[in-house]
């Protein structure tokens, strides 16, 4: 716009300028029929050549302008559309950065997890033993039902249809008391060590198992420790007594019983201690 509005400013002055050598040439001419009559000089025809000149130039212009116009008429403001382009351009990026950092969360959240699920697992091998004490209460069970089915298709062949449902449901049943039965109880302290020794557990995997016990149960602390939590530094203390030479899980440092029991006294005593780096843990 501001090009067009200079443009159209010079092409007014110069539209002046000829005007008014035009204005002259005429009053030169009726002067006398002599400035007629007699030949063009060489600087007269200088001057009808400029003007020859300019006239095309002023038309060229013109054409130009007229072309601008136009173009500006039918595309609208260049820079509005430019702009428009940016923004388009904002909002596909801003939208992809979205989904990027919605992807980085879930990958986080799936790593957490993971984590979560290995720890609970480490958990289950190590403190907790499971066995089912009503296997055999679950199987006298179902011969008994399958001595008295069998008595009643002996007594009764009319009620078929009602023994097999009886059955059937008592069979059901049986089943899911024996899935029911599932007994976990804790491990004894020489086993926890013993499977921490022979499955080569690491003060850092200790140390994540601490913390999942302590974030699934009540506040835990010196004065009110839960016995899984117990069993879990007392494992680590028996295993931390062996001689690094008999002990085949080279990965223990034999320092970890001692760091949990600090956490624990800061626990008690509501003290927040900074995690220890692994240089700092033979100090």
């Amino acid at each position: 716009m501001k090009t067009i509005m200079r443009r159209s400013c010079s092409l007014g002055l110069q539209l002046k300028i000829q005007v008014a050598f035009l204005a002259i040439l005429l009053y030169q001419v009726k002067l006398g029929s002599s400035f007629c009559s007699r030949p063009w000089s060489s600087s007269e025809q200088v001057i009808l050549l400029q003007q020859q000149s300019s006239t095309n130039l002023l038309a060229s212009n013109s054409n130009n302008n007229d072309k601008e116009r136009s173009q500006f008429a039918v595309t609208g403001n260049p820079d509005v559309a430019g702009v428009s382009t940016l923004q388009k351009q904002v909002a596909a990026l801003r939208k992809e950065a979205e989904n990027l950092k919605k992807q980085l969360e879930e990958e986080k959240e799936r790593k957490r997890q993971k984590q979560m699920d290995d720890v609970d697992r480490w958990i289950e091998q190590c403190l907790y033993v499971t066995f089912r004490p009503v296997q055999r209460v679950s199987l006298a069970a179902k011969s008994s039902s399958g001595s008295s089915r069998s008595s009643n298709e002996n007594d009764d062949n009319d009620n078929d249809e009602d023994t097999t449902t009886t059955t059937t449901t008592t069979s059901a049943t049986a089943a899911a008391t024996a899935a029911a039965a599932t007994v976990e109880l804790l491990n004894s302290v020489e086993v926890a060590a013993q499977i921490l020794r022979d499955e080569r557990y690491s003060h850092e995997q200790v140390s994540k198992m601490f913390d999942r016990i302590c974030e699934t149960s009540t506040a835990q602390s010196r004065s009110n420790c839960s016995p899984l939590l117990a069993l879990l530094v007392d494992a680590a203390g028996t295993l931390d007594c062996v001689e690094w030479d008999e002990n085949p899980n080279k990965r223990w440092d034999g320092r970890v019983e001692r760091d949990l029991r600090q956490r624990l006294f800061a626990m008690d005593w509501n003290i927040h201690l900074e995690p220890k780096r692994e240089s700092d843990r033979f100090l």
